[in-house]
Formats: structure tokens, C-alpha cells, sequence
């Protein structure tokens, strides 16, 4: 009424909006894994494992996997190391090569990284070691090997040859020796069984 005094406004209504934000992804992650050399299209399932988009309203989210090398030699593979989306690892690996290699892993999602949001979980580290396997040796072989009879001690060079231990990483380390087993023929026609050396 008129004359009268008021200490309050009118009543207006205020919104109060909270925006979402993308929340970052998460994961667990065996440390170490291995194989042999020579492994083709290896499949190892729960690498990562507990894979976490977000909270429940993130659950519609693409998740991907990325993987550094931040030790060893990246060559031992032929295909490199790749984590899928349910944490599974496949690699192949190359021919007659071994060693560790440590990898950087780190998981990303699609929900975006404005205003705060967070795409890409913590990194962790994958250890993954190939094994070396003893390879078979190889030679070449000179065939046949004649002698005139009655000729006593007859030393041959180069009966053996291309003389491998097996893959090249091998080679200085190993040595290689022959073994002779008779398949036919008559024995006593040599005074001392013949003898392959070490160099063919």
C-alpha cells in the first residue's frame, strides 16, 4: 500500500547449469609379459584389464589404446605391439631376433578435453620380453667326395660349407660340429672312419 516500506525485491529465478565434464579414462596393466623369438601373430587377452571410460553417463564412449616405445629395440618386431579395446596385446614377432623393450601405454577416449574434460588416462609401463630359441645349424654339403684306393690319410677341404650355427646372433657364440652314421655301403674299406672337422 501506498507509503509503505519494503525491504525485500521482487522474487526472480536464477538456473544454475552444471555442465559435464569428460572424465578420464582408466585402466590396470600387467607389467611384463613374454614369449619366443619366431612367434607369429601372438594374442594375449587381459593385459589391461578393469577398463574404465568414466563414470556410468560415459559408458556410450570409444576407448583406444596407445603404445610408445620408450626402451629397446623396436626391431625385434615385425608387427608391432598393439592393446585393443577389451585390453587384449598381439604382435608378431621377427625372425630370429630377441631382446626387452619397455612401452609406454595409455589409454584415450572420444568424450573430448575442453573445458577441463580429461581424454587420456595415467601412463603405465609394458615391459615385454622375446626370448631367444636355439636355431637349428645349416650347411651346404660337396657330394660325391672321390678318392683313389690305397690312398692312405686323405685330407678334403670344403666338404661342408655355408657353415651357419643358425641365426646370426649365434654364429659368434656357438660352435658347430659333424656327425657321420653310415646309410650304406661297406665301412671296411676305410683303415679309420672318416672324420667331418668343425670347418667343413
Amino acid at each position: 500500500s501506498e507509503g509503505r516500506d519494503r525491504d525485500t525485491s521482487d522474487v526472480l529465478q536464477l538456473d544454475l547449469r552444471v555442465q559435464p565434464l569428460n572424465d578420464a579414462p582408466s585402466f590396470d596393466l600387467v607389467p611384463m609379459v613374454s614369449t619366443y623369438e619366431d612367434a607369429v601373430d601372438v594374442v594375449m587377452p587381459h593385459i589391461a584389464t578393469n577398463i574404465s571410460l568414466g563414470p556410468a553417463d560415459e559408458a556410450g564412449q570409444r576407448l583406444t589404446f596407445s603404445l610408445r616405445l620408450i626402451s629397446g629395440d623396436g626391431s625385434i618386431f615385425a608387427t608391432a605391439p598393439a592393446l585393443n579395446a577389451s585390453g587384449a596385446l598381439r604382435f608378431s614377432c621377427a625372425a630370429d631376433r630377441s631382446g626387452v623393450t619397455v612401452w609406454e601405454v595409455i589409454a584415450h577416449d572420444d568424450g573430448g578435453s575442453g573445458g577441463g574434460s580429461v581424454n587420456i588416462s595415467l601412463a603405465k609401463e609394458l615391459t615385454i620380453e622375446v626370448k631367444p630359441v636355439n636355431d637349428a645349424p645349416r650347411f651346404a654339403l660337396r657330394t660325391p667326395v672321390t678318392v683313389p684306393e690305397d690312398s692312405g690319410v686323405s685330407i678334403i677341404s670344403h666338404v661342408a660349407f655355408n657353415l651357419s650355427a643358425g641365426a646370426p646372433d649365434e654364429d659368434a657364440t656357438q660352435n658347430v660340429s659333424f656327425m657321420l652314421v653310415l646309410s650304406s655301403g661297406d665301412s671296411g674299406i676305410f683303415a679309420s672312419a672318416p672324420v667331418l672337422k668343425p670347418d667343413g
